[in-house]
């Protein structure tokens, strides 16, 4: 359980930390129990609240912590743009073989959970609140399946298939709740089109790139806009 607790931001361990370890020990944790400790961990590295720290104001402009999301997705999109050109500028297979992407698609695998992750925070952080559980499942799903992509076929169809979908339901749950302008939404509704026409095989590869440069619009719009005051969120 102390390996749960470091998780926590030193001020908040030294408050609530003996606190905590005395609820866990009289009632051990269950699965799911431990998955809510870690996202509060996270959650109270984004906003920290306690007495002796600096409380999140509106006179605050822009945090670091506000600021994640976006530089996420900037690193998402850029690395997801990465991948794209490792596929687009791979030489072109011959007529009886296929294009090189071994190196490419562990690229691109990473990349779509960092932006799937970063919607997510900045929807959150748009509404004011606290990660739910449904944020909290579709991340570790986006992440695990990631994983599970690495791990070769089977698992590199199942991984691959799930974190298209997850993806599919973040984009459609969160793009406008994370605060992205209604053009940066046309745009996705465009880059899922042309992604849906591309082939790594030849040079249509390249109609993937726009959901790269869209996660860099976002995460610049992100991160350089001020926190907005809480919201409800009506997803």
């Amino acid at each position: 359980m102390s390996a749960i607790l470091r998780l926590y931001p030193r001020a908040w361990r030294e408050r609530y930390g003996d606190e905590l370890l005395a609820l866990l020990e009289d009632r051990p944790p269950s699965p799911l129990d431990l998955i809510d400790l870690t996202r509060g961990a996270f959650d109270a590295r984004l906003h920290p609240q306690l007495p002796e720290t600096q409380p999140v104001t509106p006179e605050r402009k822009n945090p670091m912590s506000d600021r994640l999301p976006g530089l996420a997705a900037i690193g998402g999109g850029l690395l997801f743009l990465v991948g794209v050109a490792m596929i687009g500028l791979a030489p072109l297979p011959s007529f009886d073989g296929y294009r090189e992407t071994g190196l490419a698609m562990p690229v691109i695998f990473l990349s779509l959970p960092l932006i799937d992750v970063a919607l997510i925070a900045a929807a959150v952080r748009r509404r004011g609140g606290a990660w739910g559980r449904g944020d909290t499942w579709l991340a570790i799903i986006a992440v695990g399946s990631t994983a599970v992509s690495m791990t070769g076929w089977p698992g590199l169809m199942i991984g691959f298939l799930t974190l298209i979908a997850v993806t599919a339901t973040v984009v459609v749950r969160y793009l406008r709740n994370a605060g992205a302008p209604p053009w940066v939404v046309a745009g996705a509704v465009v880059a899922t089109v042309l992604a849906i026409a591309a082939n790594t095989e030849d040079d249509r590869a390249w109609l993937l790139a726009p959901i790269g440069l869209l996660a860099v619009v976002f995460g610049l719009i992100s991160t350089l806009r001020p926190r907005p005051s809480p919201s409800v969120d009506p997803a």
